[in-house]
């Protein structure tokens, strides 16, 4: 795969890091420059918190009328202990929504009470 010389010196910022078009490789820059960062420089907010999930808003960098904010599920492996980052849609309010449309539950259903409570992931 070819990439920019910037993504491979990792001299990019967390702006760069969302906006890039491939996914594959704006997810291992994310991991590389760590998702703390990239909150901390978006001035991304926690809309949902608990000790295995944390959903994460940020403004959308060039993004237009329709695509202004990119929520974020973060989750934490409970064998590995290390984080991981989802993207899920900006309409996701809560943890809930966002593990429910992760596994293939559209929000109108999660809203009618027809999704599932997620325990615990492995």
């Amino acid at each position: 795969i070819q990439v920019p010389k910037k993504v491979v010196d990792g001299k990019y910022d967390a702006a760069y890091i969302l906006s890039y078009p491939n996914l594959t490789i704006r997810s291992e820059m994310m991991k590389k420059y760590g998702i703390e960062q990239i909150m901390q420089e978006m001035e991304g907010i926690s809309v949902d918190k608990d000790e295995q999930y944390e959903l994460l808003q940020f403004p959308m960098p060039g993004g237009n009328p329709d695509n202004k904010v990119m929520n974020v599920l973060k989750m934490k492996c409970p064998s590995t202990q290390v984080w991981y980052a989802l993207r899920v849609p900006p309409e996701c309010r809560n943890i809930g929504e966002a593990i429910n449309w992760t596994y293939g539950i559209s929000l109108g259903d999660v809203r009618d009470g027809k999704g599932v409570d997620v325990l615990g992931a492995t």
